[in-house]
């Protein structure tokens, strides 16, 4: 995962705080946003903070945690304990949210969002579409209703996982993910550009000026040219921003290519920027999840979620994705309560019931 491994210096430090709510001895992390945003911690608060807790054989978290305790300054006392209480709130809304929501509520209350929106420069408008497209990925992540876990630990276990992963020796194939400016003086046999949409690329900052709108034209071809036999360009018809689904303008770059070089695999430009502007909802292209089958189900005319309290064995029932099924097991409680459902048309699938739309039937 490009987050983990790469110099995105806002994305560590959400997920600096993430960490350090599921882990409060994850020191590391503590150290990293213990003044960022700066609320009044400097280098010498906590290098007294990290004396104090050698000197008493404690982890730095319990000394932030009891500052009060120590002969610290008021001003400093007052400024951890204020961090101190944040980061416990964060706990119980992680442990009370799902991942999407739990993230959320994070990046807003550190105030993380609001540092980064402040920043007006092309830095900063890159910075706040990187913690974007995070949230998109949380975002997917708690709507997969295939998984039975959409808690916050749940996505941090898996992109550590996929970190790890990607961290291995290996000499099979892979693909090679880079931004275009990393590109620059490579090539490659086979060359996928992707996110292809108006206020992408072009961005939207790109838009408004137009010396900024030749260089990422510039960049555009650069991409292009880093192509030895085949290109592949793509484009997303919807996309989440801040976890609402949006209608997305495919880019004016590629309706500067001639037409001669092209071999469009869906409908022309001109049709689907038509559709779109109507706001009709099209099925996507070009991505295709991992090895699963897509639900294609369409709700009844009459289907209204209901209560899953009350559910049981041997029920009927109708989800508004997988359509008709039998609930064989339920097992858990509470916000883990969970069915084993044989649908129709999709086999067998457990559900974590918190967020399913089902409606009974008998």
């Amino acid at each position: 995962v490009d987050w983990e491994t790469g110099q995105r210096k806002e994305i560590k430090d959400l997920l600096a705080y993430i960490r350090l709510a599921l882990n409060p001895n994850d020191e590391e992390s503590l150290k990293r946003i213990i003044n960022y945003p700066t609320r009044g911690i400097g280098k010498t608060s906590l290098d007294k903070l990290t004396v104090t807790a050698n000197e008493q054989g404690l982890p730095l978290w319990e000394v932030v945690n009891n500052v009060n305790a120590y002969n610290l300054e008021a001003r400093v006392v007052k400024a951890v304990d204020k961090f101190a209480t944040m980061i416990k709130t964060f706990q119980i809304e992680i442990g009370e949210k799902n991942a999407y929501d739990a993230a959320m509520y994070v990046a807003k209350n550190s105030r993380l969002l609001a540092t980064i929106d402040e920043d007006k420069t092309t830095e900063g408008i890159t910075r706040k579409e990187n913690i974007q497209e995070l949230l998109n990925a949380l975002k997917e992540f708690t709507e997969d209703e295939d998984r039975e876990d959409h808690s916050l630990a749940a996505f941090m276990q898996e992109i550590s996982l996929m970190t790890d992963a990607d961290n291995k020796d290996t000499s099979e194939d892979r693909v090679t993910l880079m931004t275009v400016h990393g590109a620059k003086g490579l090539e490659f046999p086979y060359v996928y550009i992707v996110g292809l949409e108006e206020n992408l690329f072009p961005s939207q900052m790109a838009l408004q000026a137009r010396d900024d709108l030749e260089e990422e034209r510039r960049l555009f071809y650069v991409a292009l040219t880093r192509a030895q036999q085949k290109l592949f360009l793509s484009y997303a018809d919807t996309r989440y921003r801040w976890g609402s689904l949006i209608y997305c303008e495919p880019s004016r770059f590629i309706d500067e290519i001639d037409p001669q070089y092209l071999d469009y695999q869906v409908k022309n430009l001109e049709q689907q920027q038509v559709e779109q502007k109507e706001h009709q909802a099209v099925q996507p292209k070009f991505y295709q999840q991992k090895n699963k089958k897509k639900p294609s189900n369409e709700p009844s005319k009459d289907f209204e979620p209901q209560d899953t309290s009350s559910l049981a064995d041997g029920m009927k029932i109708e989800h508004n994705r997988f359509g008709f099924g039998e609930v064989m097991n339920i097992e858990g409680n509470n916000d883990n309560r969970k069915a084993v459902i044989n649908f129709r048309d999709y086999g067998e699938k457990k559900i974590l019931l918190k967020y399913a739309k089902l409606k009974i039937l008998n």
